[in-house]
């Protein structure tokens, strides 16, 4: 799970400090499975009873959060992309 929450910033950070708007938007995508991922670890955590339902909660919500504002980040950097058309939504 720290391997996952760690990485989160690492991938925004690295693909910051790219030389394209592409490299930066892929690094983000990184970090977006990233979430994804840290959001299973806790999902299973809860399963296995080592954390509760609150604790639970809390961390998820935050990691929505999370999700949305890198999403809405890579949604406005690809408007700024050469022949952009707009994103389709995720369902």
């Amino acid at each position: 799970m720290q391997r996952a929450a760690y990485s989160i910033p690492m991938n925004i950070a690295e693909g910051s400090a790219r030389s394209t708007l592409k490299e930066y938007i892929h690094f983000l995508h990184i970090a977006l499975g990233s979430i994804a991922e840290l959001d299973t670890q806790l999902i299973i955590s809860k399963n296995l009873n080592f954390i509760d339902d609150q604790a639970m909660l809390k961390l998820s919500n935050e990691l929505m959060e999370l999700s949305k504002m890198t999403s809405s980040l890579v949604r406005n950097l690809e408007t700024r992309l050469p022949n952009s058309k707009p994103a389709t939504p995720n369902p």
